[in-house]
């Protein structure tokens, strides 16, 4: 929150590019909720990785140290969970 004018910070705008691969991983990480396998799994931590190395993360901090958990979270689950497939 700004002090001086007691609004919220406003967010960096990000690219489309960025936005729409971040929609894609809400829906990869929907459809996992349903459909948990180690192939779905992979595909998430692509599209995670493809996040923390878009040049628009440089913007937003809280973003790539969010991603960088998530890329953590993944790659543990895919080494440690027996799937059923």
């Amino acid at each position: 929150m700004d002090k001086r004018n007691h609004k919220p910070a406003q967010s960096p705008r990000m690219s489309a590019e960025f936005t729409r691969l971040e929609d894609w991983l809400k829906v990869l990480t929907s459809t996992y909720s349903d459909y948990p396998s180690r192939s779905l799994a992979k595909v998430i931590l692509y599209y995670v990785s493809r996040l923390m190395k878009h040049e628009d993360i440089i913007q937003a901090p809280d973003k790539r140290c969010d991603y960088f958990c998530m890329h953590k979270y993944w790659l543990w689950l895919i080494e440690n969970t027996n799937y059923q497939e």
